[in-house]
C-alpha cells in the first residue's frame, strides 16, 4: 500500500493492460460505478468513485500484429497511469470532481488488479488528464485534499 496521505507531495506511475477498457478510482468500500460508454469519465453517485475509459487491452494496432511471427502471442496494449497526490494540477484537465474517502483507502484498478493508496479520510479532489481523450493510453490523476 502506498502511503499518500502524510501531507507530502508525490507520484507513482503504473503501466499495465486493462482487459475491460476501464479502470476505477474510489474509496476501497465504494460500489462499482456503472460505466457510461458515451463519456471518458463517469462519476459515480454518492461521490465515492469514478470510472475512466481507457484503451482496451486487446485493441492492438495492425502494425504490431503484422510484425509478429505466426507462433508469437499478441501482446496486450498497456496504459500508463501517473498518480500524483498532495497538490492539484496547475493545468486544464479532462475531468475534475470530488470523491469521499471515508475508509482512508483509495483503490485504482479494474476487475483484475488494483493499487491501494492510504489517504486521510475525507473529501478529495480528483483531476484527470487523458491522452487521447477517448480510449486513453496515458492518464494523469491528481488527488488533493478538498479542504
Amino acid at each position: 500500500m502506498t502511503m499518500a496521505g502524510d501531507g507530502a507531495v508525490g507520484q507513482v506511475s503504473l503501466r499495465r493492460s486493462f482487459a475491460w477498457g476501464v479502470f476505477f478510482i474510489g474509496d476501497s468500500k465504494a460500489d462499482v460505478v456503472e460505466v457510461n460508454p458515451d463519456v471518458a469519465v463517469t462519476w459515480g453517485r454518492d461521490d465515492e468513485a469514478l470510472a475512466v475509459g481507457v484503451r482496451h487491452a486487446m485493441d492492438v494496432d495492425d502494425q504490431v500484429l503484422d510484425a509478429l511471427d505466426d507462433e508469437e502471442e499478441v501482446p496486450w496494449v498497456e496504459v500508463t497511469v501517473n498518480v500524483h497526490w498532495g497538490s492539484p494540477s496547475a493545468s486544464r484537465t479532462d475531468g475534475d470532481g470530488l470523491i469521499d474517502v471515508p475508509s482512508g483507502v483509495v483503490t485504482i484498478g479494474d476487475g483484475n488488479f488494483e493499487d491501494v493508496f492510504a489517504l486521510p479520510p475525507g473529501r478529495w479532489r480528483v483531476q484527470l488528464s487523458l491522452e487521447p481523450h477517448d480510449n486513453a493510453e496515458h492518464v494523469d490523476v491528481w488527488l488533493s485534499p478538498a479542504g
